[in-house]
């Protein structure tokens, strides 16, 4: 009685475990996630970023100066809340420039939300 009991509660732990492990894979543990995530942060780290360009349906807004400091301010890690949850569209799209050559390309949810490859986060407020 005592081992069927406890083969029973083997097996809801090993169900409760796969069912957390396929729930947290995709925001948390997903290689490409993590790749995406030290992809952008060496981009912002060693990257002279003098202009972006936000590209909505409205039209092309181009950054510079201390605007640009700014935001990149913003994007750095420290400065980031993790967020799996891409459910809205996105309504943007910012350009990170160096010159005219293009460093790497953002998406911004209309919730707020940002985007690189897999990575997905939110900036401090």
């Amino acid at each position: 009685m005592l081992k069927c009991l406890l083969i029973v509660a083997c097996v809801i732990a090993s169900v409760i475990g796969l069912i957390m492990l396929l729930a947290l894979w995709d925001g948390f543990w997903k290689p490409e996630v993590k790749r995406d995530r030290a992809t952008l942060d060496s981009i912002l780290a060693s990257q002279k970023i003098d202009v972006v360009e936000v590209i909505s349906w409205e039209g092309t807004n181009t950054i510079k100066g201390e605007d640009v400091s700014k935001l990149l301010a913003s994007l750095q890690k420290k400065n980031r809340i993790a967020n799996i949850d891409w459910t809205k569209q996105p309504a943007q799209s910012a350009r990170l420039l160096n010159g005219t050559n293009e460093m790497c390309r953002l998406s911004l949810g209309e919730d707020g939300a940002w985007e690189f490859g897999a990575y997905g986060f939110r900036t401090r407020r």
